[in-house]
């Protein structure tokens, strides 16, 4: 079984991606002025100096307190230990990440929060690939599951009008290649993967 997953607002619960690149040097070196608004909330929360974007790109998230805001505001700390022990459970399967976000920036979050051993570094990619193609090479090889808030790669592969609702969760299957093609749909406003998606997952494989 290839189990495939998302990461903004999938293994995320807020949306890491435009966090990234609402960092002072990305936006002043990449002009992404565009992204300033989706960050302060985290800075805010915490009490954190708007100063330390910077810092926690270049340094790394070096202290305790800042860590466990990064976990609580990115995973929350209990749903992360939820995710890990989903990842032991499905570990000798082959799990990879497709995202629209930039590798190594997921890479670095991975490594921080000490999941990235669950992931063999080519199968986390990237915006340099397209959702879609990768899904239609991989089919080929295996049974998929793909976990994506965004239905948007799903609708090219099957239409989205015959879903089932299960556990408040959208859920479709289709046969592709001989292979079965299952897809998870975490409601947007649910902040990504929850239990009830965890307990699917571990029934589909």
């Amino acid at each position: 079984m290839i189990i495939i997953f998302d990461f903004d607002y999938t293994i995320t619960q807020k949306h890491y991606y435009h966090f990234m690149r609402c960092n002072t040097y990305l936006r002043n070196n990449y002009m992404l002025d565009m992204y300033t608004n989706y960050c302060p909330d985290f800075f805010d929360k915490y009490k954190i100096n708007h100063n330390l974007k910077d810092y926690l790109l270049k340094k790394g998230l070096d202290n305790n307190y800042t860590k466990n805001s990064f976990i609580d505001y990115f995973f929350g700390k209990e749903r992360l230990n939820d995710l890990i022990n989903l990842f032991e459970y499905i570990k000798h399967h082959q799990l990879y990440i497709l995202s629209r976000g930039d590798k190594d920036n997921i890479l670095m979050c991975l490594d921080y929060i000490g999941i990235n051993k669950y992931f063999n570094n080519d199968h986390i990619i990237g915006n340099e690939v397209n959702k879609l193609d990768k899904i239609l090479e991989l089919i080929k090889l295996d049974d998929i599951i793909y976990i994506d808030d965004s239905h948007e790669t799903h609708d090219y592969i099957m239409s989205f009008n015959n879903e089932n609702k299960m556990l408040d969760i959208y859920y479709e299957n289709k046969k592709i290649e001989n292979k079965t093609y299952h897809y998870i749909h975490p409601k947007y406003e649910n902040g990504g993967i929850n239990n009830d998606i965890i307990n699917m997952i571990k029934k589909l494989i």
